[in-house]
């Protein structure tokens, strides 16, 4: 008794759809799992609240060079023409 090639090749076209449905369906089943959702970002998931905003406003004035006292500098100040020995 010999099995027609065309029942094979049909036996084998089965298998291989079956096997592609079930790989094709645990792929989307776990590219669906959610992410736990972040932290909640003010402004853009909820409108901002007291004590929501830590950060300085931009316009604020910010320190420069010559403002900040270097330690052990002392308050002494050249007049032009001097030299320190």
């Amino acid at each position: 008794m010999s099995v027609d090639p065309i029942v094979i090749i049909l036996i084998v076209l089965a298998v291989a759809l079956v096997a592609g449905g079930a790989t094709y369906a645990l792929v989307r089943s776990r590219r669906n799992k959610a992410l736990p959702p972040g932290k909640p970002r003010p402004g853009i998931d909820y409108t901002p609240g007291v004590g929501d905003d830590a950060t300085e406003p931009r316009d604020t004035q910010r320190r420069g060079v010559q403002d900040v006292g270097l330690p052990g500098a002392g308050t002494a100040v050249l007049e032009p023409g001097e030299t320190v020995e």
